[in-house]
């Protein structure tokens, strides 16, 4: 599936070019934490935030299903082979601090290892990208159930955000 058509997951962005739209919500909200926190590799970031969920074109087909490879491997394991490949067929123009930064804040975009991040974040950047992708996540989910719900009003318990809303 190409990035375009792709979804952003099973419960966020559920929907044909879901995956673009939360990866430039993704990269907008980076983007603005950077510069409001002052942070040292802010390019790091915002590239990190464009690049957090590329593994989704093969985690997923068409009809929003999943593919082998994506139960198999992931999001974010596909995700880092397509940088690892990229970074080394032009390794001369990374540095290893580059491409370690690069490496932390895709790992770690999902916040903790129980929500699938091979590991915690560990440095600006990847706490800013992580922060950036639950955001967009929830904020989402909340407009979801909003649209199902009148203004005034208690939405059902939502498992995803541990709680019912009021609208």
């Amino acid at each position: 599936m190409n990035f375009q058509k792709s979804i952003g997951g099973k419960e966020h962005h559920v929907y044909s070019g879901g995956l673009a739209k939360h990866t430039l919500d993704v990269v907008e909200i980076t983007r603005d934490l950077c510069y409001r926190y002052d942070c040292s590799h802010k390019e790091i970031a915002i590239l990190s935030a464009k690049l957090h969920d590329i593994g989704k074109i093969y985690e997923y087909k068409e009809d929003f299903s999943t593919t082998l490879r994506g139960e198999m491997e992931g999001h974010i394991v596909i995700g880092m082979t397509m940088i690892e490949e990229a970074l080394n067929s032009k390794s001369e123009f990374y540095d290893e601090d580059f491409k370690c930064r690069i490496r932390g804040c895709i790992v770690q975009h999902h916040g903790a290892v129980k929500y699938g991040s091979p590991k915690a974040p560990n440095s600006q950047e990847s706490y800013i990208v992580h922060h950036a992708d639950y955001l967009d996540c929830i904020m989402n989910k909340i407009k979801t159930i909003k649209a199902n719900t009148q203004i005034g009003n208690w939405t059902e318990f939502d498992e995803k955000i541990k709680c019912k809303l009021y609208i």
